[in-house]
């Protein structure tokens, strides 16, 4: 199992990235290369610029919450310091580390949210069979048995993802929430990705300072580029154990 110490009331990040954001929305830019040392805090940086804040609700956080089985370690998710994070996917993959498994009979669920607070999609997710670092892509709307709720280019959305432990107290539910904005591809990003093998798209969006994509591609090649993964567990004070596999969560229930 990945040990950290992250406090229970919020996610630990990197310390000197509280830089204040602004509300223009601007398109990705590249920004220069960096040492592995760097890197996790310009990408954190650069969605600052590529986003501006989350119309007056910029931070999202972590609930420990109280779960029948104790575990002595909260849910973490891989977002930017700010919780604000660019993808240019309409059904984004999501990272987060889950103490929990199926043993322990409960589940997971996420919720999305517009802007205006309402209610987009409620999925419930079948836990890993071993606590770790899991992978979740939001169905689409598309997936019509789904029921998924694909993001639009522009928009802002916020999400929760918790640990059902206590169906009506959610309060009592391990959690973590953030933003996220779908944004377009610009042509210099389009242009790189086609000259770019798929497990080098990861240095290609990270250049472009488009966050989700860049977790994700970096977390499917770890071994070609362990350096990099294991500066970004350490900035969430995640071990540099390196797990096999990364679980991918399957929805189980979905109500929009």
């Amino acid at each position: 199992m990945i040990k950290h110490k992250l406090l229970a009331s919020k996610i630990i990040l990197v310390s000197c990235l509280l830089v204040p954001v602004a509300n223009t929305l601007i398109q990705p830019s590249p920004v220069q290369a960096q040492s592995p040392q760097e890197w996790v805090e310009t990408l954190m940086r650069s969605q600052e610029k590529t986003l501006g804040d989350a119309s007056g609700r910029t931070r999202g956080g972590a609930t420990r919450g109280s779960c029948p089985t104790i575990i002595d370690e909260p849910v973490v998710v891989l977002a930017p310091e700010n919780n604000v994070g660019a993808t240019t996917k309409a059904s984004p993959t999501f990272l987060f580390y889950v103490p929990y498994d199926q043993s322990m009979g409960v589940k997971a669920q996420f919720a999305l949210l517009d802007q205006q607070n309402n209610l987009l999609t409620k999925i419930l997710i079948e836990l890993p069979e071993k606590p770790g670092l899991v992978r979740f892509t939001l169905p689409s709307n598309e997936s019509v048995e789904l029921k998924g709720k694909s993001l639009e280019v522009g928009q802002r959305y916020e999400w929760f993802f918790s640990i059902v432990c206590s169906p009506d107290s959610p309060s009592r539910n391990p959690s973590v929430s953030g933003w996220i904005q779908r944004v377009a591809p610009s042509p210099e990003l389009e242009r790189q990705l086609q000259e770019m093998s798929l497990e080098q798209s990861y240095l290609v969006y990270r250049e472009m300072g488009i966050w989700y994509e860049a977790i994700d591609q970096l977390a499917q090649n770890s071994d070609r580029y362990p350096d990099d993964w294991a500066d970004l567990l350490a900035a969430y004070q995640l071990s540099e154990s390196i797990p096999d596999a990364i679980a991918q969560l399957q929805p189980y229930l979905i109500n929009r």
